[in-house]
């Protein structure tokens, strides 16, 4: 039983301390349903964020958020260069002029839906292999790469079965 409690601890720790060093975005890509992704945003800062170039990995099509007027449909897409697997591509989502995409401090901002696999699904920031930038402010002046950071997170049911398993083991091992 201690071991649990330390354990639990342990998490709540990891779970406090990530969130108080959290960068400026912190982008989310979270399965809703096999093989459909919702595109997430909270901004943590005082910049209004104008637009996203991310790299994809195993994403297939884009619907951007009708309901976030900032957004700019006919300016945003996604480009799968190399349909798979895993299809990889490039992923731009672009403001109306002088608009933020995220604005300043705002939390859970639904920027688009997204289909694609179940699985081996990522974003990367696109400094890191293809040297451009990734995130800009509502005028389009570029933001350092260290702004940004990218969560990809399962299907819910997913972690479930994890999260039973682990119950399970600690059931069987307690038992013996």
């Amino acid at each position: 039983m201690k071991k649990m409690i330390a354990v639990a601890v342990f998490a709540a720790a990891v779970m406090i301390g990530s969130a108080a060093n959290a960068a400026q975005l912190d982008i989310f890509l979270e399965q809703t349903t096999p093989g459909v992704w919702t595109l997430t945003a909270d901004n943590n800062g005082s910049v209004g964020i104008g637009a996203l170039n991310l790299e994809t990995v195993g994403l297939l099509s884009l619907s951007v958020n009708a309901a976030n007027i900032a957004i700019s449909a006919l300016d945003s897409g996604l480009n799968v260069f190399d349909p798979g697997p895993p299809a990889n591509g490039f992923l731009v989502i672009n403001n109306t002029p002088g608009a933020s995409i995220v604005p300043a401090f705002a939390q859970d901002v639904i920027l688009a839906t997204l289909s694609g696999a179940t699985s081996g699904v990522n974003l990367i920031l696109s400094e890191t292999n293809l040297g451009q930038g990734s995130v800009f402010d509502s005028t389009g002046a570029e933001l350092p790469p260290s702004v940004a950071s990218i969560t990809v997170v399962p299907e819910p049911a997913t972690v479930l079965m994890l999260g039973l398993g682990l119950a399970g083991l600690a059931l069987v091992r307690r038992a013996a």
